[in-house]
């Protein structure tokens, strides 16, 4: 079971684009944009469940076990479809053939710009909270779950300024 932390869109010399799978030190040749896109979805796969959980709760006004359940089950099944249809899809390639290329060094402050605003954007809403500006206790509950998402991609973002060497 491949789940989307483990993978990593990598480059060889040749400028073909691979999945690289972490701790099998295994490699899938990307040979379309759309099977780039379905990585991509993997690698955000438990936001984008919480998030439509989220939304389900919004717009149907269903109890929030319900709304765990859906992104739970969102999540299982998109995990599920990948790595049973999608992934035996990819071809394999030998890792041993594969030379990386090494990414330059940027100077681009945008990812770390990025993750201040999420932080920023997260303290605001701790602030609304604190001021019992969020009405009534079910919208307080998803700006609470919107403080932890904000605060898991400016970490993140930030994490990755720190080690791509942006600052």
């Amino acid at each position: 079971m491949i789940f989307g932390f483990q993978t990593r869109i990598v480059e060889n010399t040749k400028n073909n684009r691979f999945l690289f799978i972490r701790g099998k030190n295994e490699y899938y040749q990307i040979s379309s944009s759309k099977q780039e896109a379905q990585i991509k979805l993997l690698q955000n796969n438990i936001l984008n469940a919480l998030t439509a959980g989220m939304i389900l709760r919004l717009f149907f006004n269903l109890e929030y076990y319900l709304c765990i359940i859906a992104a739970l089950v969102i999540y299982s099944v998109y995990l599920f479809l990948f790595n049973t249809k999608l992934l035996p899809s990819f071809d394999q390639a030998a890792a041993k053939n594969i030379k990386i290329k090494k990414k330059p060094a940027s100077n681009s402050t945008a990812p770390l710009v990025q993750g201040i605003g999420f932080i920023i954007i997260a303290a605001g809403l701790v602030y609304c909270v604190l001021t019992n500006q969020a009405g009534d206790p079910s919208m307080k509950i998803m700006v609470y779950a919107v403080i932890v998402i904000a605060v898991f991609l400016g970490t993140k973002q930030i994490l990755n300024s720190f080690a791509n060497g942006r600052l």
